[in-house]
């Protein structure tokens, strides 16, 4: 069985928030060029014709269709409106649609890729629908690509992410105690094993599985490693979010870059899943 995540509002009322209280400009800058996530996605866009036709379900404040838009056709589908409005004051041009990734209002089969980070764990009924409508949008032989949370045996970034939330390690810190207003749902974390059977029951052939993360939020932790005018808010009692791409110190890129290099499983907090929509034989 996945783990489950609490939150003191439902899934829609923190993401309006989160979106809400970020910047456009500096997310789209928050992209770490040298994580496995940013050398998966480019994989993947290499093996899309230049031009092709890519979909961003759950896009958020937009940093991926920034970072694709120029040699693909990207649209972004996302359901809250201070994102949506936040990326439309941004770039009038950017190509975002309000949607439900459950309900996509794109056609059947006319999609190169499909991707989607960190959302399909929200759902409190489980991702299948999501991956029905995915692999109803993609044409046969599209790629899907998705990431979603669940740290591996050996992940030192899970197990401390863990810990930071326990109320007698805080206390002995000196920090506060992180609050809960309620047990409304906010995501499941669900195994590698578990997606992996999600996807090959909505048809998909699975290409490639990893896992990836970093430890920017562990280091955050440390103050001497912990960039000045970073600021940190919490929408939510189980993840820390910083609004800011300026997170670390010298010392801190440094230790991250040598950590990443050394033992990158320690950072591996998420995974990422490539799948295919096999393609029709010809009759």
């Amino acid at each position: 069985m996945p783990k489950i995540d609490h939150a003191s509002r439902d899934v829609a009322s923190e993401w309006n928030a989160i979106w809400g209280a970020k910047d456009v400009a500096s997310d789209a800058r928050n992209i770490d060029a040298c994580s496995a996530l940013y050398r998966a996605v480019n994989d993947v866009l290499a093996d899309v014709p230049r031009g092709g036709v890519v979909l961003e379900g759950g896009c958020g404040l937009g940093r991926w269709i920034f970072h694709c838009r120029a040699t693909h056709r990207i649209l972004g589908l996302e359901r809250s409106e201070p994102a949506l409005r936040a990326l439309k004051a941004y770039d009038k041009d950017v190509r975002v649609v309000r949607g439900d990734v459950f309900q996509l209002p794109i056609q059947s089969e006319c999609v190169d890729l499909y991707f989607s980070f960190g959302v399909l764990e929200h759902f409190e009924g489980g991702p299948s629908g999501g991956l029905r409508e995915a692999y109803r949008v993609l044409q046969g032989g599209g790629t899907l690509f998705i990431t979603g949370p669940g740290g591996g045996p050996f992940s030192l970034a899970y197990g401390i992410q863990g810990l930071a939330r326990q109320p007698v390690l805080r206390s002995l810190l000196g920090k506060p105690r992180l609050r809960r207003n309620g047990q409304e749902f906010f995501q499941y974390r669900f195994s590698q094993a578990e997606m992996r059977g999600f996807l090959e029951e909505a048809g998909f052939r699975i290409q490639r599985t990893e896992s990836w993360g970093n430890l920017e939020t562990l280091w955050q932790y440390i103050p001497p490693l912990r960039h000045p005018a970073t600021r940190q808010f919490r929408m939510y009692p189980e993840v820390v979010m910083s609004g800011m791409e300026d997170r670390l110190t010298t010392p801190g890129m440094w230790l991250h870059r040598v950590v990443r290099r050394v033992a990158p499983w320690l950072f591996a907090y998420a995974w990422a899943i490539r799948a295919v929509k096999p393609a029709l034989r010809a009759t």
